[in-house]
């Protein structure tokens, strides 16, 4: 092999090095958010506790955690303070 040969190669090998990490890191994101339980909370429109759709743990501003979904039967948006677990 040339210079330029290992010089390529090094480039490329530095680019793969770079892909896999963000890939791995995106994974693991998506992993976290799938990992979320059906949570239960209440519908005001239904007036009854339901399982959430689609739950996404966040947080308020005062720092507290939170869920927030919808209703699988109205489609309104829930809300529940505390996590997911």
């Amino acid at each position: 092999m040339n210079s330029f040969d290992l010089e390529g190669f090094l480039f490329i090998n530095k680019c793969w090095e770079s892909l896999n990490r963000r890939f791995v890191q995106r994974f693991s994101e998506f992993q976290k958010r799938r990992e979320i339980k059906m949570v239960e909370g209440y519908c005001v429109k239904c007036k009854a506790k339901r399982e959430m759709k689609d739950p996404k743990e966040g947080t308020m501003k005062n720092g507290r955690k939170c869920v927030k979904g919808t209703c699988p039967k109205c489609g309104t948006k829930m809300f529940r303070i505390g996590s997911s677990s």
